[in-house]
């Protein structure tokens, strides 16, 4: 008998759940490019049947932005936001996001989220389907739905582009809370963490710190 998740039969696989929980594609499907630097030949052949199916979407509440591959080959360019983090975030293709800005990457052969503040990873799985059998059984943690849900209540619709950030970042005591948090261009907000973060990764913990803003 087919199993049953969160009322779903599960006859399917995980990527068919996903896909049937979430928005329309954000742009056309497509193919994807020449495979990334360190990234195994079946994941990145996993990938691009994805963006086939659904060319980029966002879901549970928008916590969740699966990037089309437009936004994944600006997303990716040593030039953008990963200049402001020197090599911290070198092997990783990152093709999705959290609402905080969170990464789910290809590096290697697995897929790993990279936390938006320190770029630390923790290995998910080793395929897509493995990776979307996670989120399905684990979503609010995984994409932060919950404070999507309760901004969102707040504030309104999440716009297109952007993700939440916090006033003052985790890694410095600030809170998991809507009022700590406003929304920012994905890639702004990344570039302004890998400022803070190069200001204060190589501090003793507990160090008081000032932040230098830049504009």
């Amino acid at each position: 008998m087919a199993r049953r998740r969160a009322g779903t039969w599960h006859g399917m696989g995980a990527l068919d759940e996903l896909l049937a929980v979430a928005g329309d594609a954000i742009a056309p499907g497509s193919g994807l490019p020449d495979r990334a630097d360190g990234v195994d030949e079946s994941l990145w052949a996993e990938l691009g049947e994805l963006l086939a199916r659904r060319n980029g979407f966002y879901a549970f509440d928008s916590a969740l932005h699966v990037l089309s591959l437009e936004e994944q080959i600006r997303w990716n360019t040593p030039d953008g936001w990963r200049r402001e983090w020197r090599e911290e975030w070198d092997g990783c293709w990152c093709f999705a996001q959290d609402v905080f800005g969170s990464q789910f990457a290809l590096a290697g052969d697995r897929v790993v989220m990279a936390e938006a503040e320190t770029g630390e990873r923790d290995q998910l799985a080793d395929s897509l389907e493995g990776w979307a059998d996670r989120l399905l059984g684990d979503t609010d943690y995984l994409t932060g739905r919950p404070l999507a849900r309760e901004w969102q209540a707040a504030n309104g619709e999440l716009p297109a582009g952007k993700r939440l950030f916090p006033k003052l970042p985790f890694m410095l005591g600030g809170e998991y809370a809507a009022a700590n948090l406003g929304a920012v261009d994905a890639q702004e907000a990344m570039a302004a963490r890998g400022d803070i973060f190069g200001q204060v990764s190589h501090l003793p913990e507990g160090t008081e710190v000032r932040l230098r803003i830049r504009d």
